[in-house]
């Protein structure tokens, strides 16, 4: 088997959106950029509709996505990290997060994700598969065990993650 070099990992990205494994992917995050010594940036991505312009902020999603991003600092804080957070604007958050991950240079995108029944197709959801597909560097996902399929006996709880 032919040995490959893996490339340092010097800057991650993790996209928040409200998932309900953002909290342990971005502890994760957190704990594996600082083992690293590597930049942390956290990102939301707020989507436009379009009958309303990119750069058209929603005062209201704009508050709650601050909320958000200030909890990830609060965490980054537990830590014992600094990270940069930014809101991004666009029409699709799987587009808006590979170009920025693009502009930033990461090494690196953590997602958390969300099992997506109602879309047999895409189970992971279309913006965790536009990732996959698109995305300019290596991307992990952190998602909650989809237990129709997991057996009892090899179920991991978030408690499990805790380090």
């Amino acid at each position: 088997m032919k040995s490959q070099q893996t490339l340092p990992i010097r800057h991650i990205v993790v996209a928040l959106s409200e998932a309900s494994w953002d909290e342990q992917a971005l502890h994760l995050a957190a704990r594996f950029a600082r083992s690293l010594k590597a930049k942390l940036t956290v990102l939301h991505v707020m989507q436009v509709p379009p009958r309303r312009r990119v750069d058209d902020a929603d005062e209201k999603a704009v508050r709650q996505a601050e909320v958000l991003l200030h909890h990830a600092e609060e965490v980054a804080r537990e830590e014992r990290l600094q990270i940069d957070t930014d809101i991004i604007q666009a029409r699709d958050a799987g587009v808006g997060l590979v170009e920025a991950v693009r502009e930033l240079g990461a090494d690196l995108l953590i997602a958390a994700g969300h099992w997506a029944a109602h879309h047999p197709q895409l189970p992971l959801g279309e913006t965790v598969t536009y990732l996959l597909r698109h995305a300019p560097c290596p991307v992990w996902l952190a998602c909650e065990p989809h237990l129709e399929t997991v057996s009892d006996d090899t179920t991991v709880g978030t408690e499990d993650l805790q380090a």
